[in-house]
């Protein structure tokens, strides 16, 4: 009862913070005036400011005239700002994500009714003080600093939150008797504000705000919520460590000796490499073995280990080692994001650190071996065959060699073996030991044997149609032997994982289809891969035979798989696709490529595979922004991010009569 009642605490204290952001982030119209001082553009901002306001204080009381006002607020600000947001894709990026996650919350409203807004002061405090940073990094971005509007909105923001502030101060007791200095203090700095806008002061402001709320409570209190945002709220907690690991693998990969160039390499060079080494994709604008000190190749290997493993599952083995067990709605919700069975979740992770090691330990072994075959030195066989194995099993496609794996393509050995660790780096370790039992013809669990025989099926479903496509193409020249060892590498390779061993420049368009539809769909749940996932494919393709075929249940293997895991692959495979369509959009708009290498671009970046077909190389800064992004989303998955968006709310079952809708 006692952990209920905190978790309800805690979600109406996340409530109180929103209505502080959305509070902050009301002058957003006002800002969005840009350089134009139009009179119809100041009048339609104020009104929609006001009605931002109006949202924003009622969010807690009247919930109907709340969300009236601020979808009012959102359509306002989107149609005022749209002149200024046509010109700047990344703004419409941030602008359309703001934009959904605004709808998730107003949908949301009635869920804040019943409960108590006396305590909440500190928490909108602290809201506002986000809010105002938001809104300063954000119109930053958009490069509008020098607009006079955008210096009174960011005044205005600023006074928001300095009024949530001062209500919060004066009813702590710390602050009872140096009331008057306070408020005469947040009086002189709105002077100060209105007189000077100055964007420096703004954001100290919401800085200290943002600090002293965060601080000023006892430690008890600040565990316990941080304890409690860990485990209601697991999406928000994998994407924060994720966007952290990103962001400090930048700062890693900009430190002297970790570049070969004189100087350091550019930010937006090095960050678009964290991220893809983070999120195991692959795709590069540097070459790895040439761009790279040995220190670098280092720092980008410990990058893709960690987001191999992933960050949960390291915290929640971490928590287990401590001692700290999880409830068993908790290792619900981590399980939802690991993707790791519920059932004894801490031992489950452990084999997978096992697993993990283990196989990557053999494959170095091996390929270190193989290297030296090929007449590769021994320090450089080493290391190489380390490298490649991590790479190799974590799906990541990181290679140290200029062409990738085009060099071995006569190595049907080399070959093998990387697929190999591609294959189980793209199984759950618990279905990787099942192999020999699956093999033997012995009964396995139902999810093990849709993934693997999927996993087959797609394997040479993909090697043919690359045979078949491709046999005087990108094949050509190689002997038999050769062309169905890399016709099959090539069609593992596609599961996430983006290696190439033949040249993919050129490659005919029916190949370019069949490499789109593969990385679409990924590796396997529980794994290092990406992409929607076999499982996912299986179960809508096993869903849409029983509805052609009349069948009121869906069965697989004799087994029965009910309509709440039919409705989650069908989100799975919508989301997905909608992010696809999303980010082929923005490329296509904003890159001088073809539309079909920025499809394809898309589609690996979305499935961190990291093949290219050249379109990589013609990305300017704009196109590895949204490149980076992609590559984000498809690492934490789809269902995750729009987790993101509705705050782990629940929906009430209400029993209400069937709607009768033709289809056909």
């Amino acid at each position: 009862m006692a952990n209920l009642q905190r978790q309800q605490d805690y979600s109406f204290n996340a409530r109180a913070v929103w209505q502080g952001i959305w509070g902050a982030l009301t002058p957003l119209p006002i800002v969005f005036q840009g350089m134009e001082l139009s009179l119809m553009f100041l009048f339609g901002g104020v009104i929609v400011f006001l009605s931002g306001i109006i949202g924003a204080t009622q969010l807690f009381h009247h919930f109907k005239l709340a969300r009236l006002s601020g979808i009012f607020f959102l359509c306002g600000s989107f149609a005022i700002s749209l002149p200024l947001l046509l010109d700047n894709p990344f703004a419409t990026l941030l602008a359309s994500i703001i934009f959904i996650h605004f709808v998730f919350v107003l949908h949301d409203l009635r869920l804040n009714l019943m409960q108590s807004t006396e305590s909440c002061d500190r928490f909108r405090a602290l809201g506002g003080g986000i809010g105002t940073l938001l809104l300063i990094i954000f119109t930053l971005f958009i490069h509008l600093a020098g607009a006079v509007w955008f210096q009174l909105g960011i005044a205005l923001s600023t006074v928001i939150s300095l009024t949530l502030f001062h209500r919060w101060v004066k009813q702590t007791t710390w602050a009872n008797k140096y009331c008057w200095a306070v408020h005469v203090g947040r009086i002189g700095i709105m002077l100060l504000l209105f007189v000077h806008a100055s964007t420096f002061i703004a954001f100290g402001i919401a800085l200290f705000i943002v600090g002293i709320s965060g601080l000023l409570n006892n430690r008890q209190e600040r565990r316990d919520w941080w304890w409690d945002f860990l485990l209601t709220h697991p999406a928000w907690v994998m994407f924060l460590t994720f966007f952290l690991l990103a962001f400090c693998g930048t700062l890693l990969l900009l430190l002297p000796g970790i570049s070969r160039t004189s100087g350091s390499i550019p930010v937006i060079d090095a960050a678009f490499t964290s991220v893809s080494a983070v999120c195991v994709t692959g795709l590069t604008v540097l070459d790895t073995g040439r761009d790279f000190t040995l220190v670098g190749q280092l720092a980008i290997l410990l990058l893709i280990q960690l987001g191999g493993l992933g960050i949960m599952s390291i915290a929640t083995v971490a928590l287990g080692i401590i001692g700290r067990r999880l409830t068993l709605h908790q290792e619900y919700l981590m399980s939802s994001i690991t993707d790791i069975e519920q059932h004894n979740l801490f031992d489950a992770l452990l084999l997978v650190f096992r697993f993990t090691f283990l196989v990557e330990a053999i494959g170095a072994v091996v390929l270190t071996v193989l290297f030296l075959s090929e007449g590769v030195p021994f320090d450089r066989a080493l290391f190489e065959g380390c490298f490649t194995a991590v790479s190799g099993f974590c799906n990541a496609g990181f290679s140290l060699q200029s062409n990738n794996l085009i060099a071995y393509q006569n190595s049907p050995a080399i070959l093998a073996t990387v697929g190999i660790l591609i294959v189980l780096g793209g199984l759950a370790p618990a279905t990787s030991l099942l192999i020999p039992a699956w093999l033997q013809g012995r009964t396995i669990p139902a999810a093990a044997r849709i993934t693997l025989l999927t996993t087959v099926i797609l394997i040479l479903i993909g090697s043919l149609l690359i045979l078949l496509f491709e046999w005087n193409g990108a094949l050509a020249g190689l002997n038999i032997v050769g062309k169905f060892s890399n016709a099959v590498f090539q069609s593992v390779t596609l599961r996430t994982a983006g290696f190439n061993s033949i040249d993919l420049v050129g490659i005919a368009a029916p190949t370019v289809i069949v490499m789109v539809l593969l990385m679409f769909i990924g590796g396997s749940p529980g794994s290092t891969a990406g992409g929607i996932k076999t499982t996912t494919v299986a179960v809508l393709a096993v869903a849409f035979w029983a509805n052609i075929t009349n069948h009121s249940e869906v069965i697989v293997f004799n087994r029965k798989i009910s309509n709440k895991i039919v409705f989650r692959a069908m989100t799975i495979a919508i989301a997905a696709f909608l992010l696809l369509l999303v980010t082929s959009m923005m490329l296509v708009i904003t890159q001088s490529a073809s539309a079909g290498k920025l499809i394809f671009e898309a589609a690996s970046a979305l499935g961190t595979v990291g093949l290219t077909i050249g379109a990589t190389a013609e990305l300017d800064a704009m196109g590895k922004v949204i490149v980076m992004l992609a590559m984000f989303a498809g690492r934490i998955g789809p269902v995750t991010l729009f987790m993101l968006l509705n705050d782990g709310s629940t929906c009430r079952h209400l029993h209400r009569p069937d709607a009768k809708i033709t289809l056909n």
